[in-house]
């Protein structure tokens, strides 16, 4: 019996020893384990993410050429088709005419102020100088007719003296007081005087109609001072039409611009350099505008989607290193760093987010996506898809 319990406790003591071994292993296994679990987050709700560029036309119209095909590389800028630009053409032709027209109805104008200016300020200043002539030789007129005036007053005296010197000498012949030749001087000197009145008078009426008619004259020419000066308003009416002609000018050269943009718009350039994928365009085909043809895939500048757990995030921030793994390139990986991360829950943005405060809550981990941009120094990078399938670890700093 003693001997028994000696060969038990000798194959305790090596089931023990090895054991000790495993135990220690696990140990260690557990600690690297748990500090990788810290360090290391990691998930394979990930997918390679890209730039899709819809490519249509911005104007209708036929396709004449279509220039790529499916699955196509092409460069940044490489014409992908073309539409029948004969319609594009006539309207840039008549853009081109309808401009050269409005210039040179603008540049007429243009010379049309200065000219109507000049012949305004000649029209107000030759009638202007007319109006002073007349009015100065209506100052030497009312002069004459005040001269006259009073010559004609003197004259009426002396027409007064001589008539009573006739009729007290006609009274004295008649009673034989003076000879008749005394009486014949006096007639002779009144019927002179008359004469001399008479002439003045006529002289004065007709200063005086003179005078009225060089009144009539002022009037005129102050009427022509005024008609020129309303010159002026037809200049700035001219101006106005010069700018009137110039916004049209301004409007034509808008229009030919917009003209040679729909002309150039009949060819659909590459906006990125990529692969052409999802192509459903034909010649012949008539086409309206922002009808999608194709579709462009950047596939060099592509980032990786990772849809993390919440409770993963505590530490990741943006700047992190990443380490990605290609389901379709085994034993390959790529480096990367966290971009950002999304402002929401992958659910919050759905279609239909859901309402927690209706119905019964269930509470589950949501996942926030996160952006890794990939390692553009990578030279050797095999070229990946949109949609594949990836692993994405972040590198946590300690």
């Amino acid at each position: 019996m003693p001997e028994e319990n000696s060969k038990n406790n000798h194959r305790r003591k090596k089931v023990l020893m090895a054991l000790i071994p495993a135990v220690f292993l696990a140990l260690v296994g557990g600690i690297f384990y748990w500090h990788y679990a810290r360090t290391h987050i990691t998930t394979d709700d990930a997918y390679v993410a890209g730039s899709i560029y819809a490519v249509s036309f911005r104007v209708p119209g036929m396709v004449s050429q279509v220039l790529v095909h499916d699955n196509q590389p092409v460069e940044a800028g490489q014409v992908l088709a073309v539409l029948d630009a004969t319609d594009y053409e006539v309207a840039l032709k008549e853009a081109q005419a309808n401009l050269k027209t409005l210039q040179a109805r603008w540049t007429s104008a243009q010379l049309a102020v200065p000219l109507e200016s000049d012949q305004t300020q000649a029209r107000i200043s030759e009638s202007q100088a007319g109006a002073g002539a007349v009015e100065k030789s209506l100052s030497e007129v009312r002069e004459q007719l005040r001269r006259a005036q009073e010559e004609t007053k003197s004259l009426k005296a002396l027409l007064d003296k001589a008539a009573w010197d006739r009729d007290r000498f006609q009274n004295l012949y008649k009673v034989q007081a003076i000879s008749k030749q005394h009486y014949d001087e006096a007639l002779t000197q009144f019927q002179v005087a008359e004469s001399r009145y008479q002439g003045a008078l006529a002289g004065q009426q007709a200063m005086q109609k003179n005078l009225e008619s060089v009144q009539e004259q002022i009037k005129r020419a102050r009427a022509q001072v005024d008609l020129a000066q309303t010159g002026t308003q037809t200049v700035k009416i001219k101006k106005q039409l010069a700018e009137a002609a110039k916004a049209e000018q301004a409007l034509a050269e808008a229009r030919l611009e917009q003209a040679q943009l729909r002309l150039s718009y009949t060819r659909i350039k590459a906006p990125a350099r990529g692969q052409i994928t999802k192509k459903n365009c034909e010649t012949g085909q008539q086409v309206q505008t922002g009808q999608p043809l194709m579709a462009l895939v950047a596939l060099e500048n592509l980032w990786v989607i990772a849809n993390y757990k919440e409770t993963d995030l505590t530490r990741v921030k943006s700047g992190q290193k990443v380490s990605i793994k290609v389901d379709t390139f085994s034993g390959i990986k790529l480096r990367g760093r966290v971009d950002s991360i999304m402002a929401g829950t992958g659910s919050a943005f759905s279609l239909f987010p859901p309402e927690n405060a209706t119905g019964n809550f269930v509470k589950i981990v949501q996942r926030i996506p996160v952006k890794i941009v990939l390692d553009q120094a990578e030279k050797k990078r095999p070229v990946l898809r949109l949609g594949m399938s990836v692993i994405p670890t972040i590198l946590i700093e300690q």
